[in-house]
């Protein structure tokens, strides 16, 4: 049967959506506050780092059925919220839970399941802080350094001639590097399973002078590095590069090598056709009521956004985070490398930070959980593309941490808050 895409999606639609996805908590904190009694504020402490956390943990003043949680879902999917659903959650260093609900392709009538490989959006970027990590810890990185003097091209930086960029600026979204909408539209190419134009070319056209998407007014701010916070993609993707150029090593090579397969993610992908299709999710928008399939697409900035994985290969991920870099039993990761990835960076100079960010990692972040989960600090990273919604949030004090994945386009505040109120509550969910 013929399935009709719209393949002219327009800037407001997606362009920025990633930035939405990283904004739109705060919108959902009063949503869950509404679920049961709201227990009073209290001011989250620096977190400490996982399985070290306070030993008398804050007891939730809410605690919900698994049978409610399953009934708003029921509720979601009738609402066509998004065609499917997979949620995981981690406590105590393995899955308590995994569950599919709806489709992961609704014309093949192919269920959703905790096995689906679905694109992560910007949680991908918490891979890129992680192989950061792995690399500074064996002395062979130092995100200190200007990144110019690993980079195999130069960046034209009306600021400081490129001089002054490092990886931790990029890793806090403080390098000044900005994401000028006309020209990161074209870091995306739909109908295609891969973007003609590979990382390093994408990156050149957009930060050295003679570049055709350059743009000394547009794709820079006017802050020095380190002093102002903007979410940029494209600054995500350089961090990759910049990895890459220093460590001579492919960054998808390096990740697989480093984390994908020691870790057991055996179904986890940065490229499309390296997925297996039987087992990834359609993307859907919804389209004068009905389910309408994305196109494929693919991203030039591909490591800040374009990673692939089911939830049962990013819960091990997460046990291992939560484990400092444990899990069955075996150091994965260095401890070392996951408390860097994590720490809180001094971040008490920079302007424009979100109110609700209490730490900043190597692209992990850790912010205010709603005051129904005691306003402790969750880590994580959340993510959108078009037709996909992501979160990936770990609480330190529960040790119990939550993935969730939508493939539906979520394009009004009632959908996205609809779906991260069902994330967050398995955070208050008798499992």
């Amino acid at each position: 049967m013929h399935r009709r895409v719209r393949i002219g999606v327009t800037k407001d639609e997606w362009v920025t959506v990633r930035r939405l996805s990283c904004l739109i908590k705060a919108t959902v904190f009063g949503f869950l506050g509404a679920i049961g009694a709201v227990a009073p504020y209290q001011s989250a402490a620096q977190p400490a780092p996982p399985n070290e956390a306070a030993s008398n943990p804050i007891a939730l003043t809410v605690t919900l059925s698994l049978n409610s949680f399953e009934e708003r879902v029921q509720t979601a999917l009738e609402e066509k919220v998004a065609p499917g659903f997979v949620f995981a959650v981690i406590e105590d260093g393995k899955i308590i839970f995994a569950q599919g609900y709806g489709y992961a392709d609704l014309e093949a009538a192919v269920p959703a399941t905790p096995d689906t490989v679905f694109p992560l959006g910007s949680i991908s970027k918490t891979f890129i802080g992680s192989a950061a990590a792995i690399a500074t810890n064996d002395g062979r990185f130092d995100p200190e350094e200007p990144i110019a003097n690993y980079l195999s091209f130069s960046i034209d930086d009306p600021r400081d001639g490129g001089e002054n960029v490092s990886f931790l600026h990029l890793a806090t979204h403080t390098s000044g590097i900005v994401d000028h909408d006309p020209s990161y539209e074209k870091a995306y190419a739909f109908g295609e399973a891969v973007h003609p134009l590979n990382l390093s070319a994408y990156l050149q056209s957009y930060l050295t002078a003679d570049g055709e998407l350059y743009s000394a007014a547009d794709n820079f701010s006017d802050h020095y590095p380190g002093r102002s916070n903007a979410y940029s993609n494209i600054a995500s993707g350089l961090a990759a590069q910049a990895l890459e150029d220093k460590l001579s090593v492919k960054f998808e090579d390096f990740t697989q090598a480093e984390i994908f397969g020691p870790l057991g993610m055996s179904s986890t992908t940065w490229f499309l056709p390296r997925a297996d299709p039987e087992r990834t999710a359609t993307l859907y928008e919804l389209v004068d009521g009905e389910f309408t399939p994305y196109p494929v697409y693919a991203l030039a900035t591909w490591p800040d956004g374009g990673l692939r994985s089911s939830a049962h290969d990013l819960a091990r991920y997460m046990i291992a985070y939560s484990n400092n870099g444990m899990i069955d039993g075996e150091q994965i990761i260095p401890r070392s490398a996951v408390q860097m990835a994590l720490a809180g960076l001094d971040m008490s100079g920079v302007e424009d930070r979100s109110e609700d960010e209490v730490a900043t990692g190597f692209f992990w972040g850790t912010s205010l959980a709603p005051s129904a989960l005691q306003s402790r600090p969750l880590i994580g990273h959340n993510g959108a593309d078009p037709g996909i919604w992501t979160i990936m949030q770990y609480d330190p004090v529960r040790d119990r941490g939550v993935i969730a994945f939508a493939n539906g386009e979520l394009a009004t505040g009632a959908q996205i808050r609809g779906f991260y109120s069902l994330a967050y509550s398995l955070f208050l969910t008798e499992l």
